[in-house]
């Protein structure tokens, strides 16, 4: 065997030193750009800097006296092998091939190079980011494989080399007993770049796949860097259809290197992809990508209103056409019947916004838009005024006028307070005598003056909703005067226009959402939707759970309504809030989100009742003290006991027979938020049988 050339070993021994020195130099000068730019951002929008260029000079120096230095590092581990024994030769050489293993890895399309001053520090390193958030592989160990989102790192054990990491919903500040651990080796973690410092953030090269993740989640999803201008022909695509490109931004601390074992997570984004552009003066990346959220526009008031009626007498396909017309003025996106009827959820794109089935837009205003099939279910939340509309069209078919549920409907409209309404007499085309539509309209308004609506004075169109949405779905583009059916539908939306009026929304009162439905976004947390009552809300808001179970402080962390964000949500919105640390057992359809202290949940109350009569739908015989019915309030129902009854002279009562207004004092069997002069319903055996006020809260 050769001698050793040990003057050889000594050169390269130097030279590891001055390379090691000289990142450390030029690591100094790279801190010292960093400083510049996030103090004055600005000095790089300068005729003639060259800050940004000097910058990437010193990335550049920095990473190929990294490679010098793995390189030389391995020249002399094998100078070295040469002057150990055999055994020793054969440990040093694995671990010399582990580490070129190790270097080919971090230098594939699949990673990212690390800067670090030096290769023996990278576990020291690591060993720092206790506490901080990082991109890790995780099994949830019931038999799905191995995913990556963000975790929180609680513990590093520099022995096993392992993390124990805490899968922690969106925005926790605190551990719970919901979230979970788990333990990962240090293959299986990507630290962040560090906040404030792009340093960190390194020069991802053109067409680069990245993780990204979005503000608010824990979720990370696929994209591909794209350096300067938008290179929509580099974009990944999916099978899934793909939504209009909206733009969006993400900071620049919230990206990474795109494992190639990530492929699994594709199927399960809320975003199919972006473009990325990286802007250094602000610290932030552009993006623009398929399925991103929109930003809703609040450019013209908006109302809610609703379809009720008899079944069959063509709700549903009155709406459908409805957005079919006003999606021929581009004023609405069209819905097809079998569209509303199903109602689809798309809950898995993130914050999705179905409280109100469809929205449109007349050239003066903004829709939201409930159709209302007349099943039990929207029965209850018409009572409970979770569906309360700004103003309703009652659809009566031309052919057979009113019917039972045409009246229940109108009956309830007034109970939840709906203040006026529009009616649309639907089939015209099967009505063959002109007089016996004229009949029809005349018992329509004899209906309505009879449930204390202005029958006299409200509109009333005809029509047939079947021909014109089979006119606009054989040609999407018909206006105004092309189709006398067609037109129908634009003439009852002008007397919606003209007869509904926009509503005083209560916006200065504290704010108050009735919780409709509650769901989990997979990476994003526990969302509740539901109409705001009243007040404002917007991202970063306190508020209270409030009712049913203990009430429980949180934070808003997102606010979206039609699959769009807001910046912030009024009173009349139909919206979906995402909640800071709230798990989806936690909190229930029935309970209020408010703001702190301006409402608590109560068991007890006296109030004012209106007892049905029989002809009104409500009971046949009398009730005494210890009648156990069920009170619907806001959008829950929960039974209460009758315990004290008083008649309308304030005096003591034993019995109270249908028709009659009352005092009666409730005790409800769970704490539900409410307050005085709060409007409730008491139901039983699936009808209504009174509707009352809240007089005072006992306890």
């Amino acid at each position: 065997m050769a001698s050793p050339d040990i003057a050889g070993i000594l050169d390269n021994s130097k030279e590891l030193d001055r390379l090691r020195k000289e990142q450390e130099e030029v690591l100094s000068e790279i801190n010292k750009m960093h400083k510049k730019l996030l103090t004055t951002p600005e000095v790089v929008e300068k005729p003639g800097d060259n800050s940004l260029a000097k910058l990437k000079h010193l990335y550049t120096h920095a990473k190929d006296l990294s490679e010098s230095e793995v390189s030389v590092s391995n020249m002399l581990m094998n100078q070295l092998d040469a002057l150990l024994p055999s055994g020793t030769q054969g440990q040093q050489r694995r671990r010399v091939e582990g580490s070129e293993q190790k270097r080919k890895r971090m230098k594939s399309d699949s990673d990212i190079s690390r800067h670090s001053p030096s290769m023996r520090t990278h576990i020291e390193a690591y060993a720092t980011i206790k506490g901080e958030q990082v991109a890790a592989k995780v099994n949830a160990g019931d038999g799905d494989k191995d995913e990556w989102f963000v975790v929180k790192v609680t513990h590093f054990d520099k022995e096993t080399k392992e993390f124990e990491v805490l899968d922690e919903e969106p925005g926790d500040d605190e551990e719970s007993t919901g979230q979970r651990r788990y333990k990962v080796p240090l293959s299986a973690i990507i630290p962040f770049p560090k906040k404030n410092d792009p340093s960190s953030a390194p020069d991802f090269p053109h067409g680069r796949h990245v993780l990204a993740v979005y503000p608010g989640t824990t979720a990370l999803y696929k994209a591909t860097v794209v350096n300067g201008p938008p290179m929509y022909s580099n974009l990944m695509t999916t099978k899934k259809k793909m939504d209009p490109y909206r733009r969006g931004k993400f900071p620049s601390i919230r990206w990474l290197p795109c494992q190639k074992d990530i492929d699994t997570l594709w199927d399960k984004m809320a975003f199919s992809c972006f473009t990325f552009i990286f802007n250094f003066s602000n610290n932030t990346l552009k993006a623009k990508g398929w399925a991103a959220r929109g930003k809703f526009e609040r450019k013209k008031p908006h109302l809610n209103i609703g379809t009720i009626g008899h079944v069959d007498h063509g709700k549903t396909t009155l709406t459908a056409a409805l957005t079919m017309a006003l999606a021929s003025m581009g004023n609405s996106a069209p819905k097809k019947y079998d569209e509303i009827d199903a109602a689809p959820e798309e809950r898995a794109r993130g914050i999705t916004i179905n409280t109100a089935t469809v929205e449109y837009e007349t050239e003066s205003r903004h829709y939201a838009h409930v159709d209302c099939p007349g099943h039990a279910d929207y029965v209850k939340n018409m009572i409970t005024g979770a569906a309360q509309m700004d103003g309703a069209i009652l659809v009566v078919s031309g052919a057979d006028g009113p019917m039972p549920q045409t009246k229940e409907h109108v009956l309830l409209a007034k109970q939840v307070g709906v203040p006026n309404m529009v009616v649309f007499l639907n089939k015209q085309d099967q009505v063959d005598d002109e007089e016996l539509l004229e009949l029809v309209e005349l018992e329509v308004r004899e209906l309505l003056s009879a449930y204390e609506f202005p029958g006299d004075d409200v509109p009333i169109v005809s029509g047939s909703a079947l021909l014109a949405l089979e006119a606009l779905m054989a040609n999407p583009k018909l206006n105004r005067g092309d189709n006398e059916w067609v037109d129908k539908i634009y003439t009852l939306m002008d007397a919606v226009d003209s007869y509904i009026p926009i509503p005083k929304r209560q916006t200065e009162l504290p704010f108050l959402l009735a919780i409709e439905d509650v769901f989990t976004i997979t990476g994003r947390g526990t969302v509740a939707t539901g109409r705001v009552e009243r007040g404002k809300v917007k991202v970063g808001d306190s508020v209270e759970v409030v009712g049913l179970r203990e009430t429980r402080a949180t934070t808003v962390t997102g606010v979206e309504m039609f699959q769009k964000t807001l910046d912030e949500a009024i009173a009349g919105d139909n919206v979906g809030i995402l909640l800071r640390g709230i798990q989806k057992i936690d909190i229930q359809r029935g309970m209020v989100i408010a703001k702190p202290g301006t409402i608590t949940p109560h068991t007890k109350f006296e109030a004012i009742v209106y007892v049905l009569k029989k002809e009104e739908g409500g009971r046949h015989s009398p009730f005494f003290a210890g009648y156990r019915p069920q009170f619907y309030m806001r959008t829950t129902d929960v039974t209460g006991k009758v315990t004290g009854i008083k008649n309308d002279k304030d005096e003591e009562s034993k019995m109270v027979m249908p028709g009659d207004r009352i005092k009666m004092v409730v005790e409800l069997i769970m704490p539900v938020a409410c307050e005085q002069g709060m409007r409730f319903a008491i139901r039983e055996g699936g009808k209504t049988v009174g509707a009352g006020v809240i007089q005072s809260i006992i306890e």
